[in-house]
């Protein structure tokens, strides 16, 4: 089986591009990917965008892979995904946990709320199964690009995917004074021209119109979505999360692949039968009379001039379980897993699998946070079409809630539990005089986002002061 990322060239390139050869006095140690795949050759002196940049692309991009290796790394890391069972389950566990129970919407407004239920349930966008896939491919290709068709009659948005393969570019804006070096957002996605188009398809980004004299004013316009993961903040294109575990994914499955050939060569013997004083034709007459190996239970009768053993090939079995062990935890490590989690717990014990795992609960948390916001957005940009169409008034309360699941169900009971001893003590500082109601409610909302309760701690006070002034009904 070939390496994936085989960086071999890489090196022979490297070598040849002004570097000393190794064992001089002043040789300097670099990775060899790390000018290839990003420039296209060893920095020149005084330079460091590799002597050249696309056209297409602004001068920022030298944080970007090259265009061949972009798409060589989006091929490499789907291929992982389908044929490795440890590059598929690192994929699927962390969708798992970020969206597993499913994505809930709560509007503040009932007519929102049937806006957001429209569009959630729509049979085309059927967003419960297809943002499972939206967040298998995030992990996979590292980016993603959801095309909006907007109804110009009644504001209606439908979503489509176009596949990471189709991006020719992606273009930023930046900010006044410093062209090409403060970058901000994406503003256009560029993509490769297909059969029958005579120039490339241009989509803008979703972003807030800023143009005062727009009938958009202050509301989210736009054709797509475009989202990256896995990026330096001025690189352009996303970076899929099995890319820098593609060498040690194959290695491994390379180890597991040897050891069972192994394993199969251990398991296989020949018969070998000496006949003490037969020549040549007695053999091969021995072995027509003979020669079916016995069968399991069955009887064999010979004299003391046949003599029967079972001989197996002389392989060296040496056990490589701690080195396939070193290079599962190389994979898990990097994907940020406890190896627990993946069916090898002989050596932990529940207290510190516990501990173990809440690393891993912070890194999915944060990928959760991620989509979650890219919901907020979406749903934003649906909103402010149905408004920009006159299905919804321009003053109507937009306000919603994207409720995603809790990664841990211990973290909510010890939420709750420092929720109620968090509360315990604050009426009891009140009590004395040691803190005001505002900062208690500030503390309290605070521990609730624990828990996955989003409230304003000022909305809040507001409603228990309506509350409260309400006479009560005997």
């Amino acid at each position: 089986m070939l390496t994936l990322l085989n960086l071999s060239e890489a090196k022979m390139q490297v070598s040849g591009a002004g570097l000393q050869a190794p064992g001089t006095p002043s040789t300097r140690l670099l990775e060899a990917a790390s000018p290839l795949i990003f420039h296209g050759g060893a920095f020149p002196a005084g330079r460091n965008d590799g002597g050249f940049r696309r056209i297409s692309q602004a001068s920022n991009a030298w944080r970007d892979l090259q265009p061949p290796m972009q798409w060589n790394m989006q091929r490499v890391s789907y291929y992982l995904y389908v044929t490795n069972p440890l590059a598929r389950r690192i994929v699927e566990l962390t969708k798992d946990f970020v969206i597993g129970e499913g994505v809930q919407i709560h509007a503040s407004d009932p007519a929102v709320q049937r806006v957001l239920d429209d569009f959630w349930y729509d049979p085309a966008n059927n967003m419960d199964m297809n943002l499972e896939s939206f967040v298998r491919e995030m992990a996979i290709f590292g980016e993603q690009i959801w095309y909006c068709a907007t109804n110009p009659i009644n504001g209606k948005v439908r979503l489509g995917y176009i596949d990471p393969y189709w991006i020719d570019a992606v273009e930023y804006a930046t900010l006044d004074g410093l062209p090409g070096r403060a970058v901000t957002m994406p503003v256009t996605v560029q993509l490769k021209m297909d059969s029958g188009e005579t120039e490339p398809r241009r989509l803008s980004v979703v972003a807030f119109d800023e143009d005062p004299s727009s009938q958009t004013y202050g509301q989210l316009k736009g054709e797509c979505f475009y989202w990256a993961i896995n990026k330096a903040r001025a690189a352009h294109r996303g970076i899929s999360d099995l890319f820098a575990l593609a060498d040690w994914l194959d290695g491994y499955d390379q180890m597991l692949f040897a050891l069972m050939t192994q394993m199969d060569s251990l398991s296989r013997f020949i018969w070998d039968v000496t006949l003490s004083g037969m020549t040549g034709e007695q053999i091969q007459q021995w072995l027509k009379d003979n020669g079916t190996p016995p069968r399991p239970n069955s009887i064999r009768a010979h004299n003391e001039k046949v003599a029967w053993q079972a001989v197996a090939p002389p392989v060296q079995a040496a056990d490589r379980s701690e080195g396939v062990r070193l290079i599962k935890n190389m994979n898990l490590g990097g994907a940020g897993f406890p190896e627990h989690w993946f069916a090898d717990g002989a050596s932990t014990n529940r207290a510190t699998a516990l501990v173990q795992g809440e690393p891993t609960l912070k890194m999915l948390t944060s990928r959760q946070r991620l989509v979650r916001n890219m919901l907020e957005q979406l749903l934003d940009f649906v909103v402010d079409r149905r408004i920009a169409a006159g299905v919804l008034p321009s003053r109507i309360d937009k306000s919603f809630q994207v409720v995603v699941p809790q990664l841990s169900v211990r973290d909510q009971e010890k939420a709750a539990s420092a929720l109620k001893s968090a509360a315990d003590a604050l009426t009891s500082f009140q009590s004395a005089g040691a803190v005001d109601t505002a900062t208690m409610t500030q503390v309290l909302t605070a521990m609730l986002s624990h828990l996955g309760v989003q409230c304003d701690p000022f909305e809040i006070l507001a409603k228990a002061g309506a509350e409260k002034s309400e006479p009560r009904q005997s």
